[in-house]
């Protein structure tokens, strides 16, 4: 008798194909800034090094390589008793995609909370030009 599983809510795809756990992890800023680093294929990445430029700890940043192995994002080199991090194909299209993402919402406007509105905003509405 074999068993069925179903996967639970938490962890069907979301619209992209990406599970929900997948998203849920990369949407986060330390493994956002770890992939992104990665990209940088010039340097040769140790998870020591990884961790300090992506300015998380070395256990958390292990971990999350150890995810995105399993999701085939990262592969890992062992030279002698060097062990180096790399990107896979699909890692270096979602990293792409990160960056892209990080870029195009930092050219978005967010006020922040508590902060003075500027002088424009506080002009009455027949001072501002209508374009």
């Amino acid at each position: 008798m074999t068993q069925t599983t179903t996967a639970t809510p938490a962890e069907k795809a979301t619209p992209l194909s990406i599970p929900k756990p997948l998203a849920n992890l990369l949407l986060r800023l330390k493994p956002c800034r770890v992939l992104v680093l990665l990209k940088d294929s010039a340097q040769s990445w140790y998870p020591s090094k990884l961790a300090k430029a992506a300015g998380s700890t070395y256990v958390h940043t292990t971990k999350l390589l150890s995810k995105f192995q399993k999701a085939d994002l990262v592969k890992f080199e062992t030279k002698g008793r060097t062990k180096t991090v790399t990107l896979t194909e699909k890692g270096v299209m979602v990293a792409k995609l990160l960056e892209d993402l990080t870029e195009k919402m930092a050219q978005v406007p967010v006020p922040l909370p508590n902060q003075p509105a500027s002088n424009e905003d506080k002009k009455p509405p027949e001072d501002r030009a209508i374009v």
